[in-house]
């Protein structure tokens, strides 16, 4: 689904969001495996940034630039594949903002 959602910039933003998450909390999903190295920092930046307040108008930027897909690798790999994932725990919620 994130793959499908890479044309929109909304889905850029949500996708760096959900691999920043899934990389802190899963040992075996790394980041740096599914974002190219010239967009990690943009990436990485959208990810840290609350989608409240005027600060959610550098990660639409960000997304712009990105252009049409953060993704250095499918994310279709092992760690990410869908229904591999429906069997993992929940990971715990922490917003932050």
């Amino acid at each position: 689904m994130i793959e499908k959602v890479q044309h929109m910039t909304v889905g850029r933003i949500m996708t760096s969001f959900i691999l920043q998450a899934y990389s802190e909390v899963y040992t075996d999903v790394r980041f740096d495996d599914y974002v190219g190295v010239a967009l990690r920092p943009l990436a990485r930046d959208m990810a840290g940034r609350c989608l409240a307040g005027p600060g959610a108008l550098f990660s639409v930027g960000e997304a712009l630039i990105a252009s049409r897909t953060i993704f250095a690798s499918s994310p279709q790999k092992a760690a990410l594949v869908p229904g591999w994932l429906k069997t993992r725990r929940t990971a715990p919620s922490r917003s932050r903002c």
